[in-house]
């Protein structure tokens, strides 16, 4: 989530909009109105306007902090999520038509190799002291930054590694399809399963200490940040173990992406077992109601919570982006938003007569 700038502006930041026009020189009602607009839609804001606020909420950062972590943590998540766009648009922008089968299979696998191994390499001294901190009893604020910061590099691998492995599995070229994670040289992590894992478990630890770091402090606003920090970290949680629920059901042309037979064949257990590890959507609700004009983590939520059978978080995340929209209660699984597919097409997303009853305003008490 920190890798989201669009998430840095307005008071539910802990930037006013007031303070954020003095130091652009721009007028502040065009503004605010232009980047609420552009986060309701979906759209990503020009290069130019991104590095505006960027630097503005990078120098604010000392005076009105945006979080708990060391201020060094903006920069190195903006240039991940710069990787992540690049790494995804060199995988959807293939175009398998123009090769034989096996060909096609070979030029994705190196799409996916390099892009990865890019992410992988940039970030592997925090993904290696992560693995050492992990689980220490108490982390200083330089490891906490670190162990993020493994938590989201892994995290954005999963993220890549689905791309290419759902068009990996259009191809139907079966084990000579594989995308694993040996480029990384880290015994613990060889598969998707490993990455999406650890990344898990650092969220977690991170999630932990923030919960404690909060239980031994009296100052609001430090408590605020915490507060916040927790909500992103559960969140992205959420995000990973959603992949659980999308990839336990998925058919074994999909599972022989993983890796050799043995892991394919694992697959669907270690999904179970990530689907439905401890994750407070509570706290994603926290996120979204600090951040109420960000559609595309409402959409999320909605999602999340119909695959977790949370109808509280579900009807609660979908009412508000009623308010927000304008569109039916009813219409929820219908419509676009953010210019996403409805949910109700969702491929991977089981919506039956209980879960559409949710939205029907006249049963909602």
């Amino acid at each position: 989530m920190y890798a989201d700038t669009e998430g840095y502006f307005g008071q539910a930041s802990g930037i006013p909009y007031s303070r954020l026009h003095e130091l652009r020189g721009r007028d502040i009602t065009n503004f605010q109105d232009k980047i609420e607009r552009l986060r309701r839609e979906g759209i990503r804001l020009s290069p130019k306007l991104e590095w505006d606020a960027f630097v503005t909420a990078y120098t604010l950062h000392d005076e009105v902090p945006l979080h708990s972590y060391p201020r060094r943590i903006m920069p190195l998540m903006r240039q991940l999520r710069e990787q992540e766009e690049r790494a995804r648009a060199n995988i959807s922008e293939f175009d398998p038509s123009t090769f034989d089968k096996n060909a096609a299979a070979e030029e994705l696998q190196f799409r996916f190799t390099t892009s990865a191994s890019l992410i992988g390499d940039l970030h592997l001294v925090y993904i290696r002291e992560a693995l050492t901190a992990h689980e220490k009893e108490t982390l200083t604020a330089e490891e906490k930054c670190n162990l993020y910061c493994a938590a989201a590099a892994l995290q954005t691998l999963v993220d890549i590694w689905d791309e290419a492995a759902s068009l990996m599995n259009k191809l139907n070229v079966g084990p000579e399809g594989q995308l694993g994670f040996e480029f990384l040289g880290i015994e613990e992590i060889v598969t998707v399963a490993d990455v999406a894992e650890k990344a898990f478990d650092f969220y977690a630890e991170v999630e932990l200490v923030l919960k404690n770091e909060m239980s031994s402090t009296a100052d609001e606003r430090t408590r605020t940040h915490l507060q916040k920090d927790r909500e992103i970290a559960a969140t992205n949680m959420a995000a990973i173990a959603s992949y659980g629920f999308d990839w336990r059901k998925a058919p074994m042309e999909f599972q022989e992406i993983v890796g050799p037979p043995s892991e394919a064949q694992k697959l669907r257990d270690r999904a179970d077992v990530l689907a439905t590890r401890s994750v407070s959507l509570k706290l994603s609700m926290g996120l979204f109601e600090r951040h109420p004009d960000h559609v595309v983590l409402g959409r999320n939520l909605v999602y999340m919570a119909i695959q977790r059978r949370d109808k509280e978080v579900a009807v609660a995340a979908a009412k508000k982006l009623v308010d927000l929209l304008g569109h039916q209660l009813e219409q929820t699984l219908e419509v676009k938003l953010a210019r996403r597919k409805p949910l109700g097409e969702e491929p991977h997303l089981e919506i039956d007569d209980e879960v559409r009853s949710w939205f029907a305003s006249e049963r909602i008490s």
